[in-house]
C-alpha cells in the first residue's frame, strides 16, 4: 500500500493517457508531501517513517510494510533508501527533521503508460507548509533548505511556525503544494 496519493498517481496511468503535464505535476506534488511528511515520522514501529520503497519509488504508507522490508531487505520491491533515510527504529537518521529521505527526480511523464521524452522533478522542505493563497512558507525552521532538485527555486522568504515541524512544502514541476 502507497499513500494515497502516490497510488492516484499511479494509478491515473493506467485508467488513460497523460494529457495535462500540469495536473500530472500537481498529483505528484500532493504525493511527495505525503511521502515527505511520513519521512518525518520515527521513533516508534507504529510510525517508522519512509525507508522503503517500492518498485516505482513511493514509501509503504503502512508501518508493518516498512517493518516488514526492515527484516526482508533482499525482497523485490523493498527498495532501500539507506540507514539514514529514516530514524530510529528503520535507520540511523540522528533526528526525523535530517533524514536522508528526498524527493523523486528525472520523472518521465507518461502516455497511456509509455514513458515520454517530457521531465520533471521535484523538491521538497521538511518541516514546512505554505498557504497557497498567498504563496507564503510556514517552517519550524526559518532555515530550512530544500532537499531534491538543486534547480527548482525555493522561497527565499520563510516565516517560523514551530507547528509545521510534522508537514512538508513540495514543488514537482511548477506545482506548489
Amino acid at each position: 500500500m502507497l499513500n494515497k496519493y502516490c497510488a492516484d498517481y499511479r494509478d491515473s496511468f493506467k485508467k488513460s493517457p497523460a494529457k495535462n503535464k500540469a495536473k500530472i505535476q500537481k498529483l505528484m506534488t500532493k504525493c511527495m508531501n505525503q511521502d515527505c511528511a511520513q519521512s518525518l515520522e520515527g521513533g516508534s514501529e507504529s510510525k517508522p517513517g519512509c525507508r522503503f520503497l517500492s518498485g516505482n519509488g513511493f514509501c509503504y504508507a503502512y508501518s508493518s510494510a516498512q517493518m516488514w522490508c526492515k527484516d526482508n531487505k533482499n525482497v523485490k520491491n523493498c527498495d532501500d533508501g539507506g540507514d539514514k533515510w529514516a530514524a530510529s527504529p528503520l535507520g540511523t537518521a540522528e533526528s526525523k527533521l535530517k533524514t536522508a529521505w528526498k524527493p523523486r527526480e528525472d520523472i518521465a511523464i507518461l502516455d497511456s503508460g509509455e514513458k515520454t521524452k517530457d521531465k520533471f522533478s521535484c523538491v521538497c522542505m521538511k518541516g514546512c507548509a505554505i498557504n497557497g493563497k498567498k504563496s507564503k512558507f510556514l517552517c519550524a525552521d526559518e532555515n530550512t533548505k530544500g532537499v531534491g532538485d538543486k534547480d527548482i527555486d525555493i522561497p527565499s522568504a520563510i516565516t517560523k511556525n514551530s507547528g509545521k515541524k510534522d508537514q512538508c512544502a513540495c514543488k514537482c514541476g511548477d506545482s506548489w503544494g
